[in-house]
């Protein structure tokens, strides 16, 4: 199995109804900023017991 690795800023952790976590991930940048441009998303991933992404929204 080939594993990934991501970069994250997690903000915040919360237990999902149907077993593992969502997890809310700060972004980097500013929209409309040529100074500060977005780099990262913001993003809000479900992760399972083990950490492996299942989603991201």
């Amino acid at each position: 199995m080939s594993m990934s690795r991501v970069n994250l800023d997690p903000e915040g952790i919360a237990v999902a109804s149907d077993g593992g976590f969502w997890i809310a991930s700060e972004g980097a940048g500013t929209v409309n900023d040529a100074k500060y441009p977005v780099t990262n998303p913001n993003m809000i991933l479900k992760v399972d017991t083990a950490g492996v992404i299942q989603q991201v929204l």
